[in-house]
């Protein structure tokens, strides 16, 4: 079986308002759970929209390089 993916399609999905909120509303729950000093921001490029979460104040930095806070915000070591 040969899978012949359809470019448009995936370029179209990228630009599509709707997942452009969802993406952001993942990225503000992800740095509203991580707690102060996470922020998020998102850009967006001509073929796709991303979102990040990091640490922006010295902090956050060492509370996440210690207790792997955005990890465990994103939903990972359960």
């Amino acid at each position: 079986m040969k899978i012949t993916w359809n470019i448009d399609g995936f370029q179209e999905m990228r630009k599509d308002p709707a997942l452009r909120d969802q993406i952001n509303g993942l990225a503000r729950d992800v740095a509203t759970r991580a707690g102060n000093g996470f922020e998020w921001d998102s850009q967006e490029f001509p073929d796709r929209y991303r979102a990040i979460v990091f640490t922006d104040t010295p902090r956050a930095m060492r509370v996440n390089a210690r207790d792997n806070t955005l990890l465990k915000a994103l939903g990972g070591g359960k």
